[in-house]
């Protein structure tokens, strides 16, 4: 008889069957077969050909988890699979097929060449999924607004900008103005409306569950933070506990620099984008709130507002964005106290002695007044003088243009001796 418990076994999922491969320690082939898509039957193959699997791989993907859920608690041990490093693996053999891929997963289950990817948990998916859902009619409302937007030019019916307020009034007005407009954009206009419906019950279940979740609402304390950023996150993490160190959230969420070392040659290029995407867009956009628009200050805002200067507001952003992300696991996690202190600290308020040198309020340069989003500004350095304890001042000449006159006045720049917050 066969020894299974040092066998390779390994499950190639597809929508109708899965191909089972059972291999022993030497490569040799024990077992191949195809069972119904269904835990099951796959559960009842496994008894009936592999009894004492130690391990069995299965190739993550979108079934996967549900089957890794269903399979693990019939008493097989199963290993999710991370499928970008199956999918190199696999693409070296010549021919593609389901039989293949299941002799390919065992090899690479028996050779222990290999990355295991966490299972998110049921609740993790429900929100998840709700968010994806979420996600796929915005981006579909978008689309339709659009395409009413060009199908209106056309005609020479011009919307403007209308900052995601006002545009359906504004459509329904141009097509009782013009009949043919009218027929053409009125079907479309009535899926938008509906779409703004659905979107807003989305909405309302996802407040729903922040309001109902302890850990969700710590989150949202954090600036910039609100209750889809919160919900992406925790359900993208799952169990904070499997990292290490909250500094690898960064490089999970795709926030972290890609690097090319060979020889002499070394350069690091951009952020590699791996992972959740809906999460990172998030993060970025929680960034942009805590730069731009949160009026009072912080550590981590005053460290975004001085990168910003030396390598521009949308790197800022990322960066700023890997710290959120960091705080968030921080806090996810409950760690130890010296951790909790250190993303307390980065977000309690400065005073003004803490604020970056040049930063009036809100009020930075041109290029980053733009970014924030406050009134277009002029800024030139005066003079240079050193306090008493050598500390470098300016005095700072604004020309304010908010509208089409320009009215010049003096203001003296903040100096870090002055009291106050």
């Amino acid at each position: 008889m066969a020894d299974y418990s040092t066998a390779a076994h390994s499950l190639d999922v597809s929508v109708e069957e899965t191909s089972i491969c059972v291999m022993d320690a030497g490569g040799t082939v024990l077992h191949e077969s195809k069972v119904k898509s269904t835990p099951a039957a796959i559960s009842r193959a496994l008894h009936r050909h592999a009894p004492e699997a130690e391990r069995i791989g299965i190739e993550a993907g979108a079934s996967s988890s549900w089957l890794c859920r269903q399979l693990r608690e019939a008493g097989h041990r199963i290993i999710h699979m991370e499928s970008r490093h199956a999918h190199r693996a696999l693409s070296m053999r010549l021919n593609k097929t389901d039989k293949n891929d299941a002799r390919g997963l065992a090899d690479l289950m028996r050779v222990g060449w290999f990355k295991s990817v966490h299972s998110r948990t049921l609740d993790s998916q429900y929100t998840r999924s709700m968010l994806l859902a979420r996600k796929r009619l915005v981006d579909t409302k978008r689309q339709f607004e659009n395409q009413l937007r060009n199908i209106m030019k056309v005609f020479g019916c011009m919307l403007g900008s209308t900052a995601g307020r006002g545009f359906v009034q504004r459509v329904e007005a141009a097509c009782k103005n013009d009949p043919v407009v009218h027929r053409l954009c009125e079907p479309i206009l009535r899926l938008v409306r509906e779409l703004r419906l659905q979107i807003n019950a989305y909405e309302r279940q996802l407040r729903a569950m922040a309001r109902h979740d302890e850990t969700t609402r710590r989150m949202m304390t954090v600036p910039g933070i609100g209750a889809l950023t919160a919900l992406a996150f925790k359900s993208s993490i799952d169990n904070p506990h499997r990292f290490r160190h909250s500094a690898d959230v960064g490089a999970f969420l795709g926030l972290t620099p890609r690097r090319h070392q060979s020889g002499e040659m070394d350069w690091t290029g951009r952020i590699s984008r791996l992972g959740d995407g809906l999460v990172r867009t998030y993060l970025f956009e929680a960034a942009s709130v805590l730069t731009g628009k949160i009026e009072r200050w912080s550590r981590l805002k005053a460290w975004g507002v001085r990168l910003a200067r030396r390598v521009g507001m949308k790197k800022a952003r990322v960066a700023v964005a890997r710290k959120l992300a960091v705080v968030l696991h921080s806090i996810l996690g409950r760690r130890h106290s010296r951790r909790q202190h250190s993303a307390r600290d980065l977000l309690n308020p400065l005073g003004r002695a803490d604020r970056p040198a040049g930063t009036m309020g809100m009020v930075t340069s041109q290029r980053s007044s733009r970014a924030f989003g406050t009134a277009r500004v002029t800024m030139r350095r005066h003079t240079d003088v050193a306090h008493d304890d050598g500390s470098p001042s300016a005095d700072l000449v604004k020309n304010a243009e908010p509208g089409s006159g320009r009215s010049g006045h003096r203001i003296e720049m903040w100096r870090p001796d002055m009291d106050g917050a």
